[in-house]
């Protein structure tokens, strides 16, 4: 499967996990490593000890010979030289060792957090590491969110480097995310190209100042369950996020806009119904709308040929893909409403 937690010839599944976070699904379906108590970086490390390496990339031509190509590179592990990906020449490796964990293990000395997780997607080329913060959150009355950071590693050339703090809403399970970036409302990324030690030490520093964006987080939250949801202000909030196809729509099929229309009602079902979202200290709040929208992209029904496949697939979109920018977007919505009003 294109998601599934990586497995070596040997069986052994590059998972390991500090007892069973369920929020996000992922562990005991293969045959992971579950450990009852809190992981150091040595735990980490056993399951993804190699590093991405840049090696000269060969293609072959009609006649069966090989040709060293000048367009690109290849990036393969240096355990098992798995290919990982075809990149450009300018290409720089980040490595989810010796500076992704030297990175989380200073931020374990200074006490701000400690690891959770540890895992590798496809083969190797999404390299996950996991790490709560001390404390909580608490939005509102009976609504608290626990703070996580989430290192992504992507060594196929895909996706930058990602630091995403990660809020997991305790009466629900539902991920929130909130921006490290000052101003821009997305996740903290790093490119593979330029000045990377430059960079890494700019990301040290924001991650250092963690802390400070879950603090932000909160108190825009907060002023969301102040503002109220009427008919007159859900329905553009839907069609901001989930706009029904027209006729007039070059690609139009009656199937897409059915489907859009359902989704829409699952969201308002999530946010009329869902005990979640019926606290009473956020019912019928902007926050609330919020979460309807995090409890659908979290929760949905995802594709996959079993439980493991489908779980996989549901953590890499909501963290990496659609799921993860519909989030954003959704939030965004309400709170530079909330920001511009203060």
């Amino acid at each position: 499967m294109s998601h599934e937690i990586t497995v070596r010839a040997d069986g052994f599944a590059e998972a390991t996990y500090a007892r069973t976070p369920a929020w996000h699904r992922l562990a005991g379906h293969q045959g992971e490593l579950v450990l009852d108590r809190d992981l150091i970086s040595d735990d980490i490390r056993k399951v993804m000890d190699f590093e991405p390496e840049k090696r000269a990339y060969y293609w072959k031509d009609e006649n069966g010979e090989f040709h060293k190509s000048d367009m690109g590179v290849g990036v393969f592990r240096s355990d098992n030289d798995a290919e990982l990906g075809v990149v450009s020449p300018t290409y720089q490796t980040i490595s989810h060792l010796s500076w992704g964990l030297d990175m989380f293990d200073s931020l374990m000395m200074d006490g701000l957090m400690k690891y959770e997780a540890g895992f590798t997607l496809q083969g190797g080329r999404n390299v996950v590491i996991l790490a709560q913060l001390p404390g909580y959150h608490e939005v509102a009355d009976g609504d608290v969110t626990v703070p996580y950071l989430m290192g992504m590693f992507n060594h196929s050339g895909q996706y930058a480097w990602r630091g995403l703090p990660t809020g997991i809403r305790t009466v629900c399970a539902n991920t929130v995310r909130m921006a490290l970036e000052a101003g821009k409302g997305q996740i903290l990324k790093v490119r593979h190209s330029g000045d990377i030690e430059f960079k890494m030490d700019e990301a040290r520093q924001a991650l250092s100042e963690i802390d400070a964006a879950f603090t932000k987080y909160t108190a825009v939250a907060r002023e969301m369950v102040k503002k109220k949801i009427t008919n007159a202000t859900w329905k553009p909030y839907l069609d901001a996020l989930f706009p029904v196809p027209s006729v007039t729509d070059r690609e139009f099929t009656q199937r897409k806009q059915n489907t859009v229309r359902e989704i829409r009602r699952e969201v308002t079902r999530n946010l009329v119904d869902d005990p979640a979202q019926n606290i009473p200290s956020i019912r019928g709040s902007q926050y609330a709308a919020y979460n309807a929208v995090t409890q659908w992209v979290d929760h949905r029904d995802y594709r996959g040929a079993d439980m493991a496949a489908k779980a996989e697939t549901a953590f890499t979109v909501a963290n990496l893909g659609t799921g993860n920018d519909l989030k954003t977007k959704a939030w965004n919505y309400w709170a530079n409403e909330t920001v511009s009003s203060n």
